[in-house]
């Protein structure tokens, strides 16, 4: 959602009465679109050097539409941690306990104050890293999938050989992931793989960021299967919760 705001100063009027559109656009040479973004409630420029003019419309527009930006929430409103060290998001339900099978929970990461983006890491005593991550996102699976493994993962080992994921789940499901890896020669000589599984899980983009020795892969990506299902049960029934509670409206009482 993006409030836009163009030229004439009389169109930032009809701006705010349409609505929203999902991205500014501009119709003409002598028009500069400037809006809302949604996401960060910050008002966004058509250059990097705008006018007196241009700035004068943003900081009205930005005034009119200040409901916009996200509220900021305490930790403790985003991550719940129970007294066994378990860690969970309160608004998707990720769930991350302190062990899962032979790895341990290193860290947890809040990358959005408003509680829409987050993660937790993981790592055993023999190379194998797990980030899990729940957050919002516009794009496919599958373009974000192709976009990661392109720009991040690839990127990072320009020597590589393609790879695929054991993937034990059915297409065309609700608990469906879409996954690639890449393999490389690690430091030690070892064959290392890296990739990524990716889902929707009730509104929520559901990614487990993974890196672990080629020896083990058999077994981690069953494990990760177990890990990827376990979150859909997890994300889907916080999010039943969710639902529930804003269809109360306490008519009852």
């Amino acid at each position: 959602m993006a409030i836009i705001g163009k030229w004439p100063t009389a169109l930032l009027a009809l701006a705010l009465l349409a609505g929203c559109a999902s991205a500014p656009e501009q119709t003409a040479a002598d028009e500069a679109t400037i809006y809302v973004d949604a996401q960060t409630g910050k008002v966004v420029y058509p250059n990097d050097n705008p006018s007196d003019e241009e700035l004068a419309m943003g900081a009205l527009l930005g005034a009119l539409t200040g409901g916009l930006a996200p509220e900021a929430l305490e930790e403790d409103e985003i991550l719940n941690v129970d007294s066994s060290g378990d860690v969970t998001h309160i608004q998707s339900g990720l769930s991350c306990p302190k062990t899962w099978s032979q790895l341990f929970l290193q860290d947890t990461q809040i990358y959005k104050q408003d509680g829409q983006d987050v993660g937790c890491s993981y790592q055993d005593g023999d190379g194998v890293v797990l980030t899990l991550y729940a957050y919002r996102s516009n794009m496919t699976v599958k373009d974000e999938l192709n976009a990661i493994m392109d720009q991040v993962v690839k990127a990072r080992h320009p020597i590589h050989e393609s790879a695929g994921i054991l993937n034990l789940t059915e297409a065309g499901t609700s608990v469906r992931y879409e996954a690639d890896a890449i393999t490389f020669k690690g430091g030690d000589g070892r064959l290392i793989k890296s990739g990524l599984a990716l889902a929707d899980y009730a509104g929520w983009r559901m990614k487990a960021r993974v890196t672990y020795p080629e020896a083990v892969a058999d077994e981690f990506e069953r494990f990760m299967t177990v890990v990827m299902l376990s979150e859909y049960d997890q994300i889907s029934a916080r999010q039943k919760q969710h639902d529930a509670i804003s269809g109360d409206t306490g008519d009852d009482l």
